[in-house]
C-alpha cells in the first residue's frame, strides 16, 4: 500500500495495475526514450490492431512519425519546455 506523499517507482517494462481503496487524486506518467521507444510502438500495434489491421497501421504510423520528429528536433539542438510554469 502507498500512503499520501509516498511515491512508487515501476521499472521500465513491468506491466502493472493499481486500485485505489478510497477517494484519491494521483498522478503517472511515462517516460519514453530511444531505447524504449520501439517497445511501445509494439505496444501500439498490439492494442490498435486488435480494432483491425488499418486502425493498427494508422496508429502505429502516427506514433513513429511522431517519434521521427523528435529525434529530428534533438538532433537540430530543439529545447522542449514544460507544459507546467
Amino acid at each position: 500500500m502507498v500512503g499520501a506523499g509516498e511515491t512508487l517507482f515501476i521499472p521500465f517494462g513491468i506491466w502493472h495495475t493499481a486500485k485505489s481503496l478510497e477517494p484519491t487524486i494521483s498522478v503517472a506518467f511515462d517516460l519514453l526514450n530511444a531505447h524504449n521507444f520501439p517497445l511501445f510502438l509494439k505496444d501500439v500495434w498490439g492494442f490498435k490492431s486488435r480494432n483491425g489491421i488499418l486502425k493498427g497501421a494508422a496508429a502505429t504510423g502516427y506514433a513513429a512519425m511522431g517519434g521521427a520528429f523528435c529525434r529530428i528536433g534533438d538532433a537540430v539542438g530543439v529545447q522542449r519546455k514544460s507544459g507546467h510554469q
